[in-house]
């Protein structure tokens, strides 16, 4: 596989971890803070 497609699939890996994992945490940031 070349670099492009590399880089290109490990962004788009952390975009969509980073989408997953702000619709699926349970508590706003700062209540999480809290406990």
């Amino acid at each position: 596989m070349s670099t492009s497609k590399t880089l290109l699939g490990l962004a788009a890996g952390a975009a969509i971890g980073a989408v997953a994992g702000l619709l699926l945490a349970p508590d706003k940031g700062s209540e999480t803070r809290k406990k």
